[in-house]
């Protein structure tokens, strides 16, 4: 897990991002890292603190079922939009792979 914002300010600054319906999913390649850093961001807009604890704990899930196939070195936040809480897991998870593979997140 990303835990400073020097981390955050970096993948903001220099990384690369996808806006999707549900979530922003943003990205930074680092060669610095030996196993890759995530970070999960949902902010009052997305709803209460059951609704919040919803998506990060789908984002968290994402991870599990496909960060086999993420590249190892590099920096994920994602960042939970508004609509992202209304919606089922599946759909999450298309919208994942979908901005995933725009990005080049995944090892072929």
């Amino acid at each position: 897990m990303m835990n400073t914002r020097a981390e955050f300010q970096r993948v903001k600054g220099e990384g690369n991002s996808k806006v999707g319906k549900y979530f922003i999913l943003s990205t930074l390649p680092c060669s610095d890292l030996t196993e890759c850093k995530f970070a999960f961001v949902t902010s009052k807009r997305v709803g209460k603190a059951h609704d919040r604890n919803l998506v990060r704990r789908r984002f968290r899930d994402l991870i599990a079922r496909h960060g086999d196939k993420i590249h190892e070195q590099c920096y994920i936040v994602m960042i939970g939009r508004y609509s992202a809480p209304g919606i089922d897991f599946s759909t999450l998870e298309e919208e994942f792979l979908k901005l995933g593979h725009k990005l080049g997140i995944f090892s072929s």
